[in-house]
């Protein structure tokens, strides 16, 4: 009896999880009709705690006291402009996440309020964006959204930011923005910011001992150059003292030679190689003599 009983419990158990596993639909024939069901898509749960609203450049800013008044308890609230459109990015607490539709409701009230009204400006994105697991860090790729991290990074006075209990945001390591926050402090930073800094590293790590190669190898170059143009630098000197020296040694012969042929003169013999101008030719013929006149301007 107990057997059986165990049986049956076996039997209902499996059959309940065919039931909720069952994929495909499945045919039943009633009063000679063929009628086809299908399984029931579970509901998506579309509550987020983070939301990025798009409005006009124009417009107020969305600060959390008007958000708390329409029953929108955040925690975070950072607001900047780019170009023609304004973003507020907020974090909802924990156990109060908040599907689209509440935002818009609230939103709705706002533009009667204080006269901001949604913009979807950037085409792509709507002006309510927030993370979807179907578009992997979609919200990451807003350009909203890099805006304000780049002015966060930049300490920039553009972005509004408002953390509960007046905390600072670079300093906030459970803050919503603290892994897109820039530091050089490893002491500062989150496993995932770590391993962003290491895959960020590893190509220059791998290319060092490449670069350091090809930095001796150039330096190598380098010297070498450098002791040829030594050695040319060299061997020109040198061959400007020889040239020097040579100059020196026609000048004293020039001289010497000089004096010889005054010497000459003086004992009335011609030098055998000084020449003769024209008028000296002339002059020694018409005057009938024996001597002849050097022309000793022309002496070397």
């Amino acid at each position: 009896m107990e057997e059986g009983r165990g049986e049956e419990r076996r039997d209902e158990t499996d059959q309940n999880e065919l039931s909720k596993k069952k994929v495909w639909c499945s045919r039943s024939f009633v009063c000679g009709i063929s009628l086809t069901t299908f399984p029931i898509k579970p509901k998506v749960d579309t509550r987020k705690r983070l939301w990025l609203l798009t409005y006009g450049s124009a417009s107020k800013d969305i600060t959390h006291e008007m958000l708390e008044a329409q029953g929108i308890n955040v925690d975070e609230c950072y607001t900047a402009i780019w170009r023609e459109s304004k973003f507020t990015l907020i974090r909802c607490l924990r156990d109060n996440r908040i599907r689209p539709e509440t935002l818009e409701i609230a939103m709705a009230a706002l533009e009667k309020s204080d006269g901001i009204a949604l913009r979807a400006t950037i085409i792509g994105y709507d002006s309510l964006s927030s993370m979807n697991k179907q578009k992997v860090d979609s919200l990451e790729d807003h350009p909203g959204f890099k805006k304000i991290i780049e002015l966060l990074n930049m300490h920039s006075d553009d972005v509004k930011c408002w953390i509960n209990g007046d905390k600072d945001v670079y300093d906030h390591r459970s803050g919503a923005l603290w892994r897109y926050i820039e530091t050089t402090d490893p002491k500062k930073m989150t496993q995932r910011q770590l391993a962003s800094r290491v895959i960020a590293w590893t190509p220059i790590v791998n290319a060092h001992e490449t670069l350091k190669a090809a930095y001796e190898a150039q330096t190598a170059s380098l010297e070498a150059y450098k002791k040829q143009n030594e050695d040319l630098k060299f061997a020109l000197e040198g061959k400007r003292a020889f040239i020097e020296r040579q100059d020196k040694e026609i000048t004293k012969l020039l001289e010497t030679k000089k004096i010889l042929s005054f010497q000459l003169i003086d004992a009335g013999i011609q030098p055998a190689v000084v020449p003769l101008n024209t008028t000296s030719q002339e002059h020694c013929s018409g005057s009938g003599s024996g001597s002849e006149i050097i022309d000793v301007e022309h002496l070397p």
